[in-house]
């Protein structure tokens, strides 16, 4: 038993000797690989470094060499920032319609003027130049003023921020209608606040007045006005004349230039110059200091009308030395004559509208044609020939032709006529109603002691085909 007890004691205690000499040997093993690894991995991250400075290096030497490095100015990056916002958005004004904006600049417009107003399109434009474009506009009930365009230039910052003082807008192809001159004038007082919009220049261009029986050429006009929406001064250009009007008190002084120009109503006469000036109010004007040049002649004179229910005008001319070749066309075609003539007349004219203005002209007043002659008359044959048959066609030269001429609407009369041509003498009185002749003439062929014939003639015919009896 003792022996057994000591052998498994000695069993035993070997081995736990064998173990712990294999935890000992397993122990060494792991830390000889452990410091293996470690040696290893060290050198691989300074190979790892060796590696990065040697690529830095290569980097740097091929980078160009640069100065000191500048601080950041972020003042000016954000202002660069600011602009470059600025102008995305006018990019997008250029190219996004404008039509929700109507309404509030039909009311903007509506409340400068005292009439509706109606804007068809509205667009912006950056290019040639920034303007705001208001496309087919019309103003009043009844549309009594009809633009094409309106053309507004403002900046993208005046436009965004909604500016409404502007130094010019252009208005292209204007129609006014024959009522639109009454509400027309209420656009140019002064008004009671402040406008809702400033504008200190109007540009009208192609602006066509439609009037019955009148034809107006397209004329231009151009307003300026002052801080409260006062008209300041406008000038008119219409065909060759010019009219420049300036309020004072509570009228309109207006000076009229022209060359070449013939009135749209009236007489067709050519004014080769022509100045006139005038004081107007709602009732009336007043025209003074009328002096030109018309059919070769001087022409001075002055007049006044009025209007309210009809138009009635009053006044008187004189004309010095005009060429009845050149002022008869205006008056017929039917009749034609030469001479200097010389004409100081008073007349009145009266008519419902400015188209019938003319219809009842009155005119009176005494003349005299110096080196003329009378076409399709002769007066030196009709005495030598037989009456009965009546003289047509010939021709009556003369050195001074006096009378008196009275006009009614489209009759004439020609009272206490004095020819006097060489040898041949003629007076009487000639009457020419709606183209048609009538009257008497006293004739007489010869010298102071001789006469060699000497006779009453009875003019008949027309203007066109006059025939001496």
């Amino acid at each position: 038993m003792v022996q057994e007890q000591q052998s498994r004691e000695r069993a035993e205690t070997e081995i736990a000797a064998r173990v712990a000499r294999e935890l000992k040997a397993r122990e060494e093993a792991e830390r000889a690989e452990e410091a293996k690894y470690r040696a290893d991995a060290e050198a691989r991250a300074q190979k790892s470094a060796a590696d990065r400075q040697a690529s830095d290096a290569a980097a740097k030497a091929a980078e160009p060499v640069r100065g000191p490095e500048r601080k950041k100015n972020w003042a000016v990056i954000g202002a660069v920032g600011m602009v470059g916002t600025l102008a995305a958005a006018v990019g997008m004004l250029h190219v996004l319609p404008l039509s929700g904006y109507v309404p509030g600049v039909q009311d903007l417009i509506s409340k400068r003027l005292g009439q509706p107003v109606t804007i068809s399109n509205m667009r912006y434009e950056l290019f040639p130049s920034s303007q705001l474009t208001l496309e087919r506009v019309s103003v009043g009930k009844l549309q009594q003023v009809k633009a094409d365009a309106i053309y507004v230039p403002i900046s993208p910052v005046g436009l965004i921020s909604g500016t409404r003082s502007f130094d010019t807008v252009e208005v292209k192809s204007a129609t006014l209608d024959a009522d639109a001159l009454g509400i027309i004038a209420g656009w140019v007082r002064a008004q009671a606040g402040e406008p809702a919009l400033q504008i200190s220049q109007v540009k009208f261009r192609g602006v066509k007045l439609a009037t019955r029986g009148i034809e107006i050429p397209p004329f231009e006009v151009n307003a300026s006005f002052g801080a409260r929406g006062e008209l300041r001064t406008a000038t008119l250009n219409v065909d060759k004349a010019r009219f420049e009007v300036t309020p004072k008190d509570k009228t309109w002084q207006v000076k009229l230039s022209a060359t070449g120009w013939k009135s749209p109503i009236g007489p067709a006469v050519e004014f080769e110059d022509l100045e006139a000036s005038a004081v107007m109010d709602a009732n009336g004007a007043t025209v003074t200091e009328i002096k030109g040049r018309v059919g070769g002649g001087a022409l001075t004179g002055q007049l006044k009308a009025s209007w309210g229910g009809a138009i009635q005008a009053a006044g008187n001319f004189k004309l010095e030395n005009g060429r009845m070749n050149q002022l008869m066309p205006a008056f017929t075609r039917d009749f034609t004559a030469s001479g200097t003539l010389s004409l100081t007349a008073n007349y009145t004219l009266s008519g419902a509208t400015l188209q019938t203005l003319f219809d009842d002209v009155r005119l009176e007043g005494p003349f005299s044609i110096a080196g003329g002659e009378l076409n399709n008359v002769d007066i030196v044959r009709a005495l030598q020939t037989n009456r009965a048959a009546g003289q047509r066609g010939g021709k009556t030269r003369f050195d001074t032709l006096t009378g008196t001429v009275q006009a009614a609407g489209k009759s004439y009369s020609f009272r206490q006529l004095q020819l006097n041509s060489g040898p041949m003498n003629a007076s009487g009185a000639i009457d020419v109603n709606e183209g048609a002749v009538s009257g008497r003439i006293n004739a007489e062929l010869g010298t102071k002691g001789v006469v060699v014939a000497r006779g009453a003639l009875v003019p008949g015919g027309t203007l066109r085909d006059p025939v001496l009896r």
